[in-house]
C-alpha cells in the first residue's frame, strides 16, 4: 500500500512524498496495454514508447536534493548561480537544475513489460518483468568541475562577483566538458508478489531484483548495482473499512559493489 517494488510503469513526482494517496505520486504515461485470459490466469503485456521522467527538485524545496546536510560547496555554488537571474526567475533556474539527458524518443527509448497473475485457493499471484529504464537519473560530477568546487582558493561567498567566481565553470564548457551529466540507465526488473488470508489477516510478500538502480553518494555522485527489494505486509480486518490496521515492513540490499557505468 505505501510502496511496491513492482511499480514501475509509472513516472512519480517526488518532490512531496508525504501524500495521503500514494496514487497522487504517479504521473501520466502514455502506454499501450493488452490482456489475454483463461480460467484464473490472466497475462497482460504493455508497452511504453516514450519515456517519461520522475519530477524533482534540485534545490530551493524541503524534499530537494541538496539539503542543509549537503556538502557545502554544492549550497555555496548554488547560491552563487541564483545571483546570475533576477529573484523573480527562481522558479526557472530550479527547472534548469532538474534538467537531464533523456533516452531517445526514436523507439530506442522504449520500454516494455508483462504481468502473469494467477489467483487459486484465496491466494493472488503476481510475476512481472519490465525492461525499461531506472526513474532515478545516474548523476556524475566531472572531475575538474569538484576540484574547483572543493578547492580551498575557490571563493564562492556572495560577497564577490558571481560571474568571476563561475568563470573555471565556463573554461569547462568551453573545452567541451559538462561539469554535470544526468542520464538514465537500462535495466531488467523481476519480480513477484503474493498475497493471501489468514482469518481476518491479509499477509502479503512484494519482491523484485533489477540488474542495476541507481543510489547516490554523500558527493551526490551516483553509483549503480544489482538490487533486492522487498516488502512484507499484514494487514488486520476488523470488518468495516474504516477501521483497519496495516504494518509493512522494507527492505532493500545492494548484491554488488558499485558497478563501473559505461
Amino acid at each position: 500500500d505505501f510502496q511496491s517494488p513492482n511499480d514501475v510503469l509509472n513516472a512519480r513526482d517526488l518532490r512531496d512524498p508525504v501524500l495521503a494517496e500514494t496514487e497522487l505520486r504517479h504521473l501520466p504515461t502514455f502506454a499501450i496495454r493488452s490482456a489475454f485470459s483463461s480460467g484464473p490466469v490472466t497475462l497482460e503485456v504493455v508497452a511504453l514508447p516514450l519515456f517519461v521522467p520522475d519530477r524533482f527538485d534540485v534545490y530551493g524545496s524541503s524534499w530537494s536534493l541538496i539539503q542543509p546536510r549537503a556538502p557545502l560547496p554544492y549550497q555555496q555554488y548554488l547560491g552563487s548561480t541564483s545571483l546570475l537571474v533576477d529573484s523573480t526567475m527562481d522558479r526557472e533556474l530550479a527547472a534548469l537544475w532538474r534538467q537531464s539527458e533523456l533516452p531517445p524518443n526514436n523507439g530506442k527509448g522504449a520500454a516494455a513489460g508483462a504481468r502473469l497473475s494467477a489467483t487459486f485457493a484465496g491466494t493472488d499471484l503476481n510475476l512481472y518483468y519490465h525492461y525499461g529504464y531506472d526513474s532515478t537519473p545516474f548523476v556524475a560530477l566531472d572531475p575538474s568541475f569538484q576540484a574547483y568546487l572543493f578547492d580551498p582558493a575557490t571563493d564562492l561567498a556572495p560577497a564577490t562577483s558571481a560571474a568571476e567566481k563561475l568563470a573555471p565553470v565556463l573554461s569547462l564548457l568551453d573545452r567541451g566538458l559538462r561539469p554535470i551529466s544526468a542520464r538514465y540507465l537500462r535495466r531488467h526488473h523481476v519480480g513477484l508478489d503474493l498475497a493471501t488470508t489468514i482469518g481476518p489477516l491479509v499477509a502479503r510478500i512484494d519482491a523484485a531484483y533489477e540488474s542495476r538502480r541507481v543510489f547516490y553518494g554523500i558527493d551526490l555522485n551516483s553509483v549503480a548495482s544489482p538490487t533486492v527489494m522487498g516488502v512484507f505486509g499484514l494487514e488486520y480486518q476488523t470488518g468495516s473499512v474504516d477501521d483497519v490496521v496495516l504494518v509493512e515492513l522494507i527492505g532493500t540490499r545492494l548484491l554488488d559493489l558499485p558497478e563501473p557505468v559505461t
